[in-house]
């Protein structure tokens, strides 16, 4: 077996262990979208999403890509805080 086959074989046996474990569709799609990015490497897609996990309508995992890049958008976002400014500066820097 070819390392593209045994890739796609731990894939779907992966994401068979996540259809037990998350039973609502949003959270399913959510999942496969962190096990294709993270672990796989793979750009999760709308489409490719439907292709491997075949539950509700096409319109779920768009959503649930939305919401996975969204959230990984938030989570990387680098935050500068300015706690030795004074208070008055700080305010100005604000608004």
């Amino acid at each position: 077996m070819d390392t593209a086959a045994a890739t796609e074989k731990q894939l779907l046996a992966d994401i068979d262990r996540l259809r037990e474990e998350f039973t609502q569709t949003q959270d399913l799609y959510r999942e496969v979208c962190v096990l294709l990015f993270f672990r796989y490497g793979m750009t999760p897609t709308a489409n490719k999403l439907y292709q491997l996990v075949r539950k509700g309508s096409m319109t779920a995992p768009a959503e649930a890509l939305n919401k996975f890049w969204e959230d990984l958008r938030e989570k990387s976002r680098v935050r500068i805080e300015h706690p030795d400014l004074p208070e008055a500066l700080k305010l100005q820097l604000v608004t």
